[in-house]
């Protein structure tokens, strides 16, 4: 399995994903669309092994309708689309989170150790797709994998 399969088999466990569909690099920017977006797959270290510590970034964008509701007198128990939406998102961002406590990762296959997954940031970041129309927020996580990539490792 190449690893952009291994991540998106990976993400697909997770409740809210799985309740919406999750696209690859390209999509369709609607309400409740996931977006995986590849960043970067770099070398961090080469060692003289042949083997690797490599860091794969990439990102998760959520798209959820905006809601322009006012808070005036905010009252906690009130339904707010928007607060909504970020707690979603943020579940999206602790289960990551959780999945790293438990050593939980993708599967990159043979040849292939992955040390971390982490969240690169504590709170999604938030921006407003106003060529929609409706505007839609995009709400987006970035996550980074270390890996130790031991293909061209010469011995063991």
């Amino acid at each position: 399995m190449d690893k952009n399969r291994a991540i998106i088999a990976y993400l697909q466990q997770c409740p809210h994903i799985q309740e919406n569909p999750l696209f690859f690099n390209f999509a369709d920017v609607s309400d409740g669309n996931n977006h995986l977006i590849t960043n970067s797959d770099k070398t961090k270290s080469q060692y003289v092994d042949g083997s690797a510590l490599k860091i794969y970034t990439f990102t998760i964008a959520c798209y959820k309708d905006v809601a322009y509701n006012p808070l005036g007198d905010y009252d906690a128990s009130r339904f707010d689309e928007n607060i909504e939406n970020m707690a979603i998102v943020q579940d999206i961002l602790n289960w990551i989170e959780h999945q790293s406590y438990d050593k939980n990762y993708p599967d990159f296959g043979e040849g292939y150790q992955i040390d971390d997954i982490r969240v690169l940031t504590n709170d999604p970041n938030v921006g407003v797709d106003t060529s929609t129309n409706p505007p839609l927020a995009r709400y987006s996580i970035s996550i980074e994998i270390e890996y130790l990539d031991n293909t061209k490792k010469l011995w063991t």
